[in-house]
């Protein structure tokens, strides 16, 4: 009765809202009132472990089951509506301690989708193994095979079933008491699994390089939450990657050192001198785990070291070599650059131009010579300088030419507005070299090429 009393008094009964975060309970999951999956809200009953009386709790949970054990960090709130509840803002995963508490655990947290497992079968596994039985399910679950009753193939689901348990609840509850939001959390535990935790005690910052959607504000904020220190060799490794990730967003395939540091400095609020000691280092070691490449260039006649990203390097010089390539080999079909060819081209824009009344100007005309007769060709200039109607010509001097032509364009906006000026179909890139998305590829590569003369 006196605990009774005693916690009944920290509910602050009859009093107003309290703002205080410092209180403490243990509690023991009894019945799920509402989860909302996709931010974690939930709303649950639950037994006191220390007075034994029912409690509401609210706050952000991953998906809770009754009989599991949580110390909560929040404070108690008196609802207009709903009366008094605890108001959970951090919660730890807690191990039950006593056999009938083990026994709820088993039965209503780990046996949940396990056919044919029950409250009796949770029973038999604690009466064999006693206090020790949460031991025996982290070290040596085999020995499970020891209670009467229990084949391997049921005692293997058991196995499955707590360790999928403590990895989702245990490593979620990490994260998000760490600031991050479950839907984040929900990602991280997917790509580490049961390594997880010690993924981010070790270096949080991994997140940001190895975790599609989780950037390096995110990794930030676990980490400072953990203690790292903010001129860390991780943190400016991690920044590093972050801004030449930005940089590409901005359209840049790479970031020379000086403006790079610049940034590093602005980002991470360290000191020039702490940055120019550690960042020879790191630089070198995100070239050894190619995560970058750093390459001299002259600029403003000195040499600059220059750092890209490893994949848009790679992808500028495959670019580069694969134009080399297509340079020195010869037409497909006739050459258009054979005798007299040039004079019949002038011929037929003189014509174009009486039938169509198109005039172009010096400047267009040498562009149509040129995107007929050369094998690569780049076509640039700001608005209302004739980009179309030049494009237009080159299509029909191409066709009139029996060349096969293919039209695309980087969305389908811009395919249909290529569609409406040329009279063509114009496709989008994707759908042009065939997207594949169950295998994540195009269909169509070096190997199964796109069967025309002209792409355009």
């Amino acid at each position: 009765l006196a605990l009774i009393l005693q916690r009944a008094d920290s509910l602050n009964f009859g009093k107003h809202e309290t703002n205080e975060i410092n209180n403490h309970i243990q509690i023991q999951v009894e019945n799920i009132k509402f989860h909302n999956p996709d931010n974690g809200w939930t709303v649950f009953s639950a037994r006191d472990s220390h007075t034994e009386l029912s409690v509401t709790i609210t706050g952000t949970f991953p998906k809770v089951n009754p009989g599991e054990i949580y110390q909560c960090q929040g404070s108690w709130v008196a609802h207009k509506e709903f009366g008094h509840q605890f108001k959970c803002l951090h919660a730890k995963a807690i191990k039950p301690e006593t056999k009938r508490s083990m026994v709820k655990f088993l039965h209503l947290a780990i046996f949940k989708d396990i056919k044919g497992a029950g409250q009796k079968t949770a029973e038999r596994i604690v009466k064999h193994f006693g206090l020790t039985t949460f031991d025996i399910l982290e070290n040596t679950p085999d020995r499970l095979l020891e209670v009467k009753g229990l084949a391997k193939k049921f005692v293997d689901q058991i196995i499955d079933a707590w360790d999928e348990h403590r990895n989702h609840v245990e490593a979620i509850l990490f994260m998000t008491n760490h600031g991050l939001s479950l839907n984040v959390a929900q990602k991280i535990v997917k790509r580490y699994s049961n390594q997880t935790i010690k993924v981010i005690n070790e270096d949080p910052y991994r997140l940001a390089l190895e975790v599609r959607g989780v950037g390096f504000k995110t990794a930030d904020l676990m980490a400072v939450s953990l203690g790292i220190p903010k001129d860390s060799k991780q943190r400016i490794k991690a920044s590093i990657v972050h801004l030449l990730k930005q940089a590409e967003d901005n359209g840049h395939c790479y970031l020379p050192n000086p403006q790079l540091c610049e940034e590093v400095i602005d980002l991470l609020k360290i000191d020039l001198d702490v940055l120019i000691e550690k960042i020879s280092g790191v630089i070198q070691e995100l070239n050894d785990e190619s995560i970058i490449y750093t390459q001299q260039q002259e600029i403003d006649g000195e040499l600059i070291s220059c750092h890209f990203k490893i994949d848009l390097y790679e992808a500028e010089l495959n670019v580069t070599l694969r134009i080399k390539d297509i340079l020195n080999s010869g037409f497909v079909g006739k050459s258009p650059i054979n005798r007299g060819v040039l004079s019949r081209i002038d011929e037929w824009l003189s014509k174009y131009a009486q039938h169509t009344g198109t005039r172009l100007s010096e400047d267009q005309l040498q562009a149509v010579r040129e995107a007929v007769t050369n094998k690569i060709f780049i076509l640039t200039g700001g608005p209302g300088v004739g980009k179309t109607t030049t494009s237009n010509t080159i299509i029909r001097l191409l066709r009139a030419m029996s060349k096969d032509v293919t039209l695309a364009a980087p969305t389908g906006r811009a395919a249909q507005r290529m569609t409406e000026v040329s009279g063509i179909e114009a496709k989008t890139i994707h759908r042009l070299l065939e997207w594949n998305a169950n295998e994540n590829t195009f269909i169509k590569n070096e190997t199964n090429t796109i069967k025309k003369d002209v792409i355009i």
